[in-house]
């Protein structure tokens, strides 16, 4: 950073190109775990907090078309997220996500 400011960059220069790309890089790489881990709690949470919800929907109206329908909403979504952030990944880094 110091070099960067040295060169004469100013300091949101070196924070967008340098700092940021390092940081989201690791958030992409991370975000199924990321993505998961929130969605198991998902269940705990809207218990504890007694929030009207994905699951407490999911208990409430339980039939096959209702739990398809709440799948294919969080499914769709999460899907097209992984594939723009492997997309992302794979065209700066050159590595292919897992």
């Amino acid at each position: 950073m110091e070099f960067a400011r040295s060169k004469g960059l100013y300091e949101h220069q070196v924070f967008a190109n340098h700092i940021m790309r390092n940081l989201m890089m690791g958030y992409l790489i991370n975000l199924k775990q990321i993505v998961w881990i929130t969605l198991s709690s998902l269940l705990f949470l809207e218990r504890v907090m007694n929030i009207f919800g994905v699951s407490v929907f999911i208990f409430e109206y339980n039939s096959p078309v209702v739990l398809f329908i709440t799948f294919m909403l969080l499914y769709i979504p999460i899907a097209l997220l992984f594939g723009m952030t492997q997309y992302v990944v794979n065209h700066i880094t050159g590595r292919r996500m897992v």
